[in-house]
């Protein structure tokens, strides 16, 4: 719903959608923004877990994502080695 209302608030129009890989559930993406400018991932946990980490980056090269962000429990914000960005929910 947050997605939707900032888009609405923005009054841009892109579309808003979900990926998994074909033939099963190892790879997927919550949340594409655009024609797979963004990827968002959402987890109910403050730590994100290198097998997360690992799932989203390969499911980011799948559909060729040019920016990748978790959005999580944490506190504050980083971003990791592999160009991922760690947001806080508050502040996302």
């Amino acid at each position: 719903m947050e997605l939707l209302a900032y888009r609405s608030y923005k009054e841009k129009r892109f579309p808003i959608r979900f990926w998994r890989e074909v033939g099963g559930a190892e790879l997927e993406i919550d949340f594409i923004l655009g024609e797979g400018d963004v990827g968002i991932e959402v987890k109910a946990s403050s730590q994100i877990r290198s097998s997360d980490q690992k799932k989203f980056k390969e499911a980011a090269q799948e559909v060729g994502l040019k920016r990748k962000i978790f959005v999580c429990l944490t506190d504050k914000p980083a971003v990791t080695s592999d160009g991922i960005e760690i947001v806080p929910w508050r502040i996302f």
